[in-house]
């Protein structure tokens, strides 16, 4: 190899990577042999690597390949810079060649199972792991990534244990501890995560992610003046919420005297008919814009007569401030957070006639939720459950209140579907109006039913979320509400039990 060339390679390791750089690119001048080529093109890849300047990374790592495509060390690089830039599919392919050149490089492996756990394809995860583990490997940094795998797959007990075998190198390692305190807020174990989160903090004071994980561990424990004044970290934290400005003055708390404020709607349509509720702190403002989605508009607008509804999109042009709409219990420092709250707080201006004079009470149910939510999965209840608590009660007749559904309900005489009535949240509330008594899992309905004061059944996995705080049977946030939680998780079968007792009762 050129001793210039090594010269590039030292003052690169030395981190002085423009005058690494400056020789690589003069030696390319020089014609170069093949394996020459390869060394410039792979160590400039790395500097840009390194100074995540990724295209320019891309481009070099592939210059090299067109020159060897065997070469292991640059597929192995091409496939950790895909996973790092969130190519999954891309780093798999190059990091799966890589391991048929090398079954042994240890690295590509590691990277490979990081790699399929990202892609959701756990059990080859896993068997990365265990092949890894086979062969004896004394790397504790191997256990972090085992424990973040168990962590996708919800086993969170496996996954606290792998993060203390790695806090055995590292016991100040802020990632492990606040991941020990996520795993103990997924099993609402929330004291205990709230231990780990604050260790965590103490070596990562602004741990986005740890403080907002805080936030929601406090609020389910219903220390809601310390949850709230945490909880605008979710804009901060690894997630899909954002914080909007419209390039006005956030509001936080100023006098609203002769002064106009856009109120942003936030995360899901359950999260807005909880939290409109907070409006009402507003009304000293001229002028109130409450910017929602459009299946929400009417129902806000007949309910709150004082604000203006308008859409995201909307061009406004005399705003003062803007706030969004799940920061009005921080910004007025909510204690008691259901004071001054009168129910129904949601105003219905339809009549919907519901013709069933032969049955004893009239019950409209839910069984799904939003496909694109996080915990969909362990919310959502089979279909099947529901046609046997039908069955078991041809006195009551049941309305489906499922609003997109795909499969064909059968036909039995105390079953109506009304999928094809519902519309708006204003219809659907009309609907909820006319009935006896709502089944929701956790879902909009849940929010839309407890809002209007409708007796309503909801029915939690083990593991919910924090705005059902975490053993009660009750709930503060709507008064017509009874909950009925899961045992065991996945299995159902407790709850309809206790609801058909329940309904036997009535």
């Amino acid at each position: 190899m050129n001793s210039e060339l090594l010269n590039g390679l030292q003052l690169q390791e030395f981190g002085k990577y423009k005058e690494a750089l400056k020789i690589y690119q003069t030696h390319l001048s020089l014609s170069p042999s093949k394996n020459e080529l390869i060394f410039i093109y792979g160590n400039s890849a790395n500097i840009y690597f390194f100074l995540k300047e990724y295209d320019k990374a891309l481009s070099l790592y592939h210059e090299a390949l067109n020159i060897n495509p065997y070469n292991q060390q640059i597929i192995f690089n091409l496939g950790v810079l895909y996973l790092t830039i969130e190519e999954f599919e891309l780093s798999k392919q190059y990091l799966e060649n890589s391991r048929r050149i090398n079954p042994s490089h240890y690295p590509t492996r590691l990277n490979l199972a990081i790699c399929y756990k990202n892609l959701k394809l756990y059990n080859q995860s896993f068997d990365e792991y265990s092949s890894i583990l086979v062969k004896g490997s004394k790397d504790l940094d191997l256990f972090y990534n085992i424990g973040n795998l168990y962590l996708s797959v919800e086993k969170y007990n496996f996954a606290i244990k792998n993060y203390f075998i790695f806090l055995k190198k590292d016991k100040k390692n802020h990632k492990a501890l606040y991941s020990i305190g996520l795993c103990y807020h997924k099993i609402m174990k929330n004291k205990l995560a709230i231990r780990y989160f604050n260790l965590a903090l103490e070596y990562a004071p602004n741990y986005s992610d740890c403080l907002f994980a805080k936030s929601l561990a406090l609020l389910q424990i219903g220390d809601f003046i310390n949850g709230w004044e945490l909880y605008n970290h979710r804009f901060e934290a690894k997630n899909a919420l954002k914080k909007l400005s419209y390039g006005v003055e956030y509001f936080n708390g100023e006098d609203l005297t002769n002064k106009v404020i856009l109120v942003q709607g936030e995360q899901g349509f359950g999260d807005n008919i909880q939290f409109c509720r907070y409006l009402i702190y507003l009304k000293k403002a001229k002028k109130i814009y409450f910017a929602i989605r459009e299946p929400l508009k009417e129902i806000m607008q007949q309910s709150f007569e004082d604000i203006l509804v308008c859409g995201d999109k909307d061009i406004l042009e005399d705003v003062d401030f803007m706030v969004s709409l799940l920061d009005l219990p921080k910004i007025f420092k909510l204690k008691n957070i259901f004071l001054d709250i009168n129910f129904p707080y949601l105003r219905i201006n339809k009549i919907i006639n519901l013709s069933s004079k032969k049955y004893i009470k009239r019950v409209g149910f839910c069984w799904e939720g939003n496909p694109e939510h996080k915990n969909n999965q362990n919310r959502s209840i089979s279909f099947a459950y529901f046609y046997d608590l039908i069955k078991q009660n041809p006195n009551i007749i049941f309305y489906s209140l499922q609003k997109e559904h795909n499969i064909q309900l059968p036909i039995i005489q105390n079953l109506v579907d009304l999928q094809g009535l519902l519309g708006d949240f204003s219809t659907t509330a009309s609907i909820v109006n006319e009935l006896d008594l709502i089944i929701s899992i956790d879902s909009a309905l849940a929010h839309l039913s407890g809002a209007v004061n409708k007796k309503t059944y909801l029915l939690l996995p083990k593991y919910s979320e924090w705005r059902w705080l975490e053993k009660t049977i009750t709930s503060p946030w709507y008064p017509s509400i009874i909950i009925i939680r899961q045992k065991t998780k996945g299995d159902w079968t407790n709850v309809f039990d206790t609801l058909q007792r329940t309904l036997e009762n009535d």
